[in-house]
C-alpha cells in the first residue's frame, strides 16, 4: 500500500481565467436548456421541478477562435426563510458580481413575470451589460410576444428557443461581439492542449465541494450540510506553475439505495456516472472519521467498470487527534485492503483536509503521475523481453496440455490493454491470467492503475 506524505510546496494552482456570460432568470425559466444547447452538451441537469439547479454550472465554449465561459445559475428565489435558499442566492449574487456579460433569460410563453421585473431591479445595479433573453419562442408565429418584454427596458433583445435550437448561432454572435473587442484577459487554448479531468466522488457530505473551492479559494460549488446539495457534475479548469491544465469536477454524492428511479436523485446519478465516463482520473474521497461504508462500497464497484485510475482520499483527517492518527490510519488501510480487495490496484491513498489544506496539492501530484503511468506505450521489445522472462518464471499446464503464448502485443492506452495471442484459450487457467497480470504490473511498474489482459487463439 502506497501512502503520499511528500509536500508540494512549490506547487501554486491557478483558475483558467475567460471572459463569463452568465445565464440568470427566475426558475423554469429554460436557463438549464439553454446552456446545454449553447455548449452543445447536456451537462446540466433539466427538469420541470423548480430548484432543480442549485450550483453555477460552467463551460468553457469556442466559437470563432474566441474562447469564453457559459455560466448556468440557480433561478433568482428571494426566499428569506429558508438556509439553502439563502446560500443559493448568495452564490448567484457572486456570480452575477463576476461576470462580464448577463443572460438576462425570461418565458416568452408566460409573458413578463413580477419576479422577472424584481429581478431586473436587482441585475441593474450591478452596471454589466445585459442581453434580454426571451425564450421559448418556438415559432415565427410566436415573434409578436417579444413586443411585451420592451416594457422592461433593455436595448439588446433576443427571442430563441433553446428546446428547438432555434435563434441560437444569433445569441452567440451577439455575446462574441461583447467579448471581441476587449483581449486583455487571459485567454488559453481549448484545442491544443489536452486537459487532465479528474472527477471527485463519494456520498453526501464528506467534503467534495469542500475541496474544488478550497482549492481555487472561491465558493465554486456549493458546501451545505445537507444531502444532495450537488446535483449537476460542477467543473473547474485550472493550472499549475508548469502551465500543467486539469480540471475538477464535483459530483453529487451517491446514495446507498436504489429507490432513485424518476426523480432528480436518478438525473444526478446519471450526471455522476457521466462524468466518471469523461474523466481521466478519480477520486474517491471518504471521512477519516466513517471509513468505508455499505456506500462506499457501492461507489467502489460502479468505478470498477470505468476501468479509470483512483485515488483514495481520506478527508476530515484534522478531526482526528493527534496521537489517534497513528491507529487510526492503520484502522483505515486495513479496511481498504479488506473491503476492496477487488479493485486491490488502487493503492494510492491519502490523508487530507479540505478544511487546512493538509496534503490537497499532493492530490493533484499523484493524478499526474497516474496519467502518465494509464497512457504509456510499450515497445515490442520491451513486451517480447517481458514476455520471456515470464514464461522461463512459470509455465501453464492444464488437464496435461501446455500453454503456448506466440506473442503479447499492446493495442491501445488509457487503459494499457494486452493481448496474448496463445495456442488454444481454454488452456489459461484464471491463475495463470493472475500471474501474467501481476508480472506485467511489476514489469513496467503499473501497480497503480488498472490494465487489461485479453487472450486470443492464433
Amino acid at each position: 500500500m502506497e501512502i503520499l506524505y511528500e509536500n508540494v510546496n512549490t506547487m501554486k494552482i491557478s483558475k483558467i481565467c475567460l471572459k463569463k456570460a452568465v445565464l440568470v432568470g427566475r426558475c423554469n425559466v429554460g436557463k438549464s436548456t439553454t446552456f446545454n444547447a449553447l455548449i452543445k452538451n447536456r451537462k446540466a441537469i433539466t427538469s420541470n421541478i423548480p430548484g432543480t439547479t442549485i450550483n453555477s454550472n460552467q463551460m468553457a465554449i469556442l466559437y470563432k477562435n474566441e474562447s469564453f465561459n457559459i455560466i448556468d445559475t440557480a433561478g433568482y428565489n428571494p426566499d428569506h426563510r429558508n438556509e439553502l435558499l439563502i446560500k443559493i442566492l448568495q452564490q448567484l449574487k457572486v456570480t452575477i458580481a463576476t461576470a462580464d456579460l448577463i443572460l438576462f433569460v425570461v418565458d416568452g410563453k408566460q409573458g413578463i413575470h413580477p419576479l422577472d421585473t424584481k429581478f431586473l431591479i436587482e441585475l441593474r445595479k450591478y452596471k454589466k451589460n445585459i442581453i434580454l433573453v426571451i425564450n421559448k419562442i418556438d415559432t415565427d408565429a410566436e415573434e409578436i410576444k417579444k413586443y411585451e418584454f420592451y416594457r422592461l427596458g433593455l436595448s439588446n433583445v433576443l427571442t430563441i428557443s433553446s428546446a428547438h435550437k432555434r435563434h441560437l448561432d444569433n445569441l452567440l454572435d451577439m455575446i462574441y461581439s461583447f467579448f471581441k473587442t476587449n483581449k486583455t484577459y487571459l485567454q488559453r487554448s481549448l484545442t491544443q492542449q489536452k486537459v487532465l479531468k479528474m472527477v471527485i466522488v463519494g456520498k453526501s457530505n464528506v467534503g467534495k465541494s469542500s475541496f474544488i473551492n478550497a482549492m481555487v479559494n472561491e465558493e465554486i460549488s456549493l458546501s451545505y450540510n445537507g444531502l444532495y446539495t450537488t446535483r449537476d457534475a460542477v467543473e473547474v479548469k485550472l493550472y499549475d506553475n508548469t502551465n500543467y491544465q486539469f480540471s475538477i469536477i464535483d459530483t453529487a454524492g451517491i446514495p446507498h439505495d436504489n429507490k432513485t428511479k424518476y426523480n432528480i436523485q436518478y438525473l444526478t446519478m446519471i450526471s455522476t456516472k457521466h462524468a466518471i465516463d469523461m474523466a481521466n482520473v478519480i477520486i474517491l474521497m471518504m471521512s477519516a472519521l466513517d471509513g468505508i461504508g455499505d456506500t462506499e462500497l457501492k461507489i467502489a464497484r460502479i468505478l470498477l467498470k470505468y476501468n479509470k485510475p483512483i485515488i483514495i482520499a481520506i478527508n476530515k483527517w484534522d478531526l482526528i487527534l493527534h496521537n489517534e492518527k497513528p491507529l487510526r490510519a492503520k484502522l483505515l488501510l486495513q479496511q481498504i485492503l479488506t473491503k476492496l480487495k477487488f479493485i486491490k490496484w488502487a493503492e494510492n491513498v491519502l490523508f487530507i483536509s479540505v478544511k487546512t489544506k493538509y496534503h490537497l496539492y499532493e492530490v493533484i501530484y499523484k493524478a499526474k503521475h497516474l496519467i502518465t503511468q494509464y497512457s504509456r506505450y510499450f515497445s515490442e521489445e520491451e513486451l517480447n523481453k517481458f514476455l520471456f522472462s515470464a514464461i522461463n518464471e512459470k509455465n501453464c499446464i492444464l488437464h496435461g496440455k501446455f500453454l503456448i503464448i506466440k506473442k503479447c502485443v499492446q493495442v491501445s492506452s488509457a487503459p494499457p490493454t494486452f493481448i496474448f495471442f496463445v495456442n488454444n484459450v481454454k488452456f489459461v487457467h484464471f491463475s495463470y491470467k493472475r500471474f501474467l497480470n501481476n508480472f506485467l504490473r511489476k514489469k513496467f511498474n503499473l501497480n497503480n492503475i488498472p490494465i487489461v489482459c485479453v487472450f486470443k487463439n492464433v
